[in-house]
């Protein structure tokens, strides 16, 4: 029998990485074919497909006793039995095998359109049970193994990523975590644009705005009462801290407060350059219940937040207060570390008088400076990011 390749049945197969055919043509070259090739009576494989180009490569010949010939009644039966018999033997990645059962699913759903006319309600899977399509995410996460979140992900993945990126997760050379983190900031610069299509902005009387870094921005020594900001919590931005303890010191009243959120992970060497400058006060928890963070370097699911109090001297306590807070909803919309209103509006209550100034030295997109002005208090806002420092600026004009 002569073996042929339909390239459409090929593409419906995940092609297997460098090393795993490497390992395979190495076996094949020792040992033989050890598992027979399927075909369709008129030669098309329709399983080994990498095990014929290796065969091929090798200017091996396929006896044929080492094909077993399958006939089915449609094309569409011989596609579902690919797909059914790639999903029960290979080691496939999590994306594979959702992407597998994606297509599993749209074959179903057209021949259930080919049935039922234009009905697009009910997707027909392969033991010809009805579901609605809102389940979609549920019938492919309970066939393939994999969570639903991580369904969910793929499907968005797959309606957005380009298609290096596909192919980039096909090969296992990135995670469904990374590529959903890229989705993610596509969205979010495209809601970005459309916030800098609109630039005729008003801002509030008592919102002052720098664009900038804080380091370089001429604000007057000794006249703000509350510095409050959300500073980034990679390492690679430790040296912020640095700049932000000397900041706080020069511009901070005598007793006025620095309070910021940190990450865990690098506690040591903010606390060491925080209090080269200011002296140390407390540190509240933010609970994050909703918003748990995984911490790969420590295997640890993080629930809380620290937010770093320090005070320039003298000292003056404050009224007394708890010591937790619990977060509010964030909408990530316009950044990925936006952060919840409430939380800023508790802490400018009690670190900040009534007629004190609240500064935020990284303002992203202004969620201080919302709070501020919710409480009265006059505010001073400092973005570097130019296309950021304009989100915030379209943001207080239509929030305030």
């Amino acid at each position: 029998m002569e073996l042929k390749i339909n390239p459409e049945f090929q593409k419906l197969i995940p092609r297997p990485t460098q090393e795993q055919y490497d390992v395979l043509k190495l076996s094949i070259m020792t040992e033989g074919l050890l598992n027979n090739l399927e075909a369709l009576e008129d030669g098309t494989i329709i399983d080994g497909h990498t095990r014929f180009l290796i065969c091929n490569e090798l200017n091996k010949t396929i006896p044929e006793s080492q094909i077993t010939v399958k006939k089915f009644s449609s094309e569409f039966d011989v596609k579902a039995y690919m797909i059914e018999v790639n999903l029960k033997r290979r080691h496939l990645n999590d994306f594979q095998r959702v992407q597998l059962e994606c297509l599993k699913l749209e074959m179903y759903r057209e021949k259930a359109k080919e049935k039922q006319g234009e009905r697009t309600d009910l997707t027909s899977l392969s033991n010809d049970k009805q579901v609605e399509s809102f389940q979609v995410d549920k019938i492919i996460s309970q066939q393939s193994g994999v969570s639903t979140a991580t369904v969910n992900r793929v499907l968005k993945i797959r309606k957005k990523a380009s298609e290096s990126l596909l192919k980039e997760l096909e090969k296992g050379k990135t995670t469904i975590s990374s590529a959903y983190a890229k989705i993610q900031e596509i969205e979010r610069q495209e809601n970005r644009n459309q916030v800098l299509s609109e630039t005729s902005f008003k801002l509030p009387e008592e919102i002052t705005l720098f664009q900038g870094d804080f380091s370089q921005v001429d604000i007057a020594d000794n006249s703000i009462q509350l510095i409050l900001t959300d500073p980034p919590y990679p390492e690679e931005f430790l040296e912020c801290w640095t700049k932000l303890a000397e900041f706080a010191k020069n511009k901070l009243v005598p007793g006025g407060f620095l309070v910021a959120y940190s990450g865990q992970l690098h506690l040591p060497q903010v606390f060491e350059r925080l209090c080269k400058n200011l002296d140390y006060f407390w540190t509240m928890a933010l609970i994050t219940p909703t918003q748990n963070t995984a911490i790969h370097p420590r295997h640890v699911f993080c629930e809380w937040k620290p937010i770093l109090i320090f005070n320039k001297p003298p000292l003056t306590a404050p009224p007394y207060f708890g010591d937790t807070i619990t977060a509010s909803p964030r909408n990530k919309s316009l950044h990925g570390w936006q952060q919840g209103q409430a939380p800023f509006e508790r802490l400018i209550e009690q670190f900040c008088p009534s007629n004190g100034v609240v500064l935020d030295p990284m303002a992203g997109t202004g969620t201080t400076l919302l709070a501020a002005k919710k409480l009265g208090r006059k505010s001073i806002g400092i973005e570097v990011n130019p296309e950021t420092f304009i989100t915030m600026q379209k943001r207080l004009t239509d929030e305030s």
